[in-house]
């Protein structure tokens, strides 16, 4: 349902598609000049708790890419969607709209959690203890208000 999208939501799903490029483009690009020793785990305050090989990373961005195109083609379908909502002739478009703007801003907030894990590795740098609250603050804001907004609009 093209008709659901917004301006606010295909920019979201094109941010994230950009940064996942850029993401691509920078580990292409920085490959032969990392180590072939990169942490692989950080611990809740942020330090380096496992190391691995450089190859992990290609995992850490492939999950991220299957993560976006996962949701872009879920986007795609609403009548899969459990909506939690009885969908009308009325409310379809609505209820739509607030379910497709809650998959574009998870899908970018998603996208830019990977795409700055990635790069924080790649740059062999200690993750900040407020990044992984922030990325799940932001997740779970953004879930509570889509569905407070769709309980309102049902």
């Amino acid at each position: 349902m093209r008709e659901a999208e917004t301006f606010a939501d295909r920019l979201m799903m094109r941010i994230g598609c950009l940064s996942l490029i850029l993401m691509t483009l920078v580990l292409a690009v920085r490959w032969n000049r990392m180590p072939d020793r990169l942490p692989t785990h950080y611990a809740f305050d942020g330090t380096i708790t496992g190391w691995g090989n450089r190859t992990s990373l290609i995992g850490i961005a492939l999950t991220g890419w299957a993560l976006h195109i996962t949701m872009y083609i879920v986007s795609r379908h609403p009548q899969i969607w459990n909506t939690g909502a009885e969908i009308t002739q009325e409310n379809a478009l609505r209820i739509y709209r607030i379910l497709y703007h809650m998959l574009s801003s998870i899908t970018l907030i998603t996208d830019l959690m990977f795409v700055y894990i990635t790069l924080q590795t790649i740059w062999y740098t200690v993750l900040p203890i407020w990044i992984l609250n922030l990325f799940l603050a932001a997740l779970a804001v953004d879930l509570i208000a889509s569905l407070v907004i769709l309980k309102l609009n049902a």
